[in-house]
């Protein structure tokens, strides 16, 4: 189960980010990345909240960091 949930958020960041799958690994972070910008962030929140049917609150937001 956590394999095909990790996949699942793997493939959610590479959608949010718009990279491909070569060009990201599960050790990358904000500070890496420079496509990670704020409207990849608003994406990313969007898009996971989308596929798990879940809704994040701002104070969830705020507290959110890579």
């Amino acid at each position: 189960m956590k394999n095909k949930i990790d996949n699942q958020i793997m493939k959610i960041f590479r959608k949010s980010l718009e990279i491909k799958s070569s060009e990201f690994n599960i050790n990358d972070n904000k500070k890496n990345l420079i496509m990670w910008d704020s409207m990849a962030n608003v994406a990313l929140i969007s898009n996971i909240e989308k596929k798990y049917k879940i809704k994040f609150n701002n104070n969830e937001i705020n507290k959110l960091d890579s």
